[in-house]
């Protein structure tokens, strides 16, 4: 990234084959980094960036400085994967600023998205399609959150959040998701954790719960979380 500076790559419908490493520099200097209309394309997970990611910020070799960046913007890109195990985009260190991603569609993939440790950081993601996938958006502690827009289908989780004490709010509005577990929030510690699901969201599964809380891991004993009406 460049301090002050916005930087858009935008592929122009063409096809990438390869992947993505954004460099923050850990210097906090109102950067923004845009990629639109590009079509990532990968048969082989472990030949991306970090061995799983399209698009990748975080801690690479060892390399501690290339974290931070300010604000990420994904719009209308696809992310075309085999094997479930490809990641679209994955942050793991954003602790200001915002991470968007507006439109596009994963397909194959692991997940469309993985944020690790990003609580100082607004997330928006809106009008996405998540298909033949393994999970959906994967959310440790995340920033406020919200997912709206978007149809979602999964093997396992459609939207996985952290409960902890570092946990923000998580939004979810007009969207569709069709998976054995739509929505988990897991190590549920944090008193007065707020999830909203809006009334135009569906929320599909064969299992008995659409919405899990759990204190420890995603297979953990469930919780009753406290409800006000």
């Amino acid at each position: 990234e460049v301090a002050n500076q916005k930087v858009t790559i935008d592929g122009q419908g063409h096809e990438f084959k390869g992947s993505v490493q954004i460099n923050g520099k850990s210097d906090y200097n109102k950067a923004t980094t845009v990629f639109e209309n590009i079509n990532f394309v990968s048969e082989d997970a472990s030949a991306l960036v970090n061995g799983d990611s399209f698009i990748y910020c975080g801690t690479l070799n060892g390399n501690t400085q290339v974290r931070y960046p300010d604000n990420i913007i994904v719009k209308n890109c696809t992310f075309t994967a085999t094997g479930n195990t490809a990641v679209g985009v994955k942050v793991w260190s954003l602790d200001h600023g915002q991470l968007v991603i507006e439109g596009g569609k994963a397909d194959g993939v692991h997940s469309l998205l993985q944020v690790t440790s990003s609580q100082g950081a607004n997330i928006l993601v809106d009008g996405v399609e998540v298909v033949n996938a393994k999970n959906g958006i994967s959310l440790g502690n995340a920033g406020n959150t919200a997912i709206k827009n978007s149809t979602i289908s999964t093997a396992e989780y459609g939207i996985r959040a952290n409960g902890d004490s570092n946990a923000a709010d998580l939004t979810i509005e007009n969207s569709t998701i069709t998976a054995t577990q739509p929505v988990i929030v897991r190590k549920l510690t944090k008193a007065g954790y707020v999830l909203n699901i809006d009334a135009a969201t569906t929320l599909n599964t064969a299992e008995k719960y659409a919405v899990v809380f759990t204190k420890g891991s995603d297979d953990a004993a469930y919780v009753l979380p406290e409800v006000e009406f």
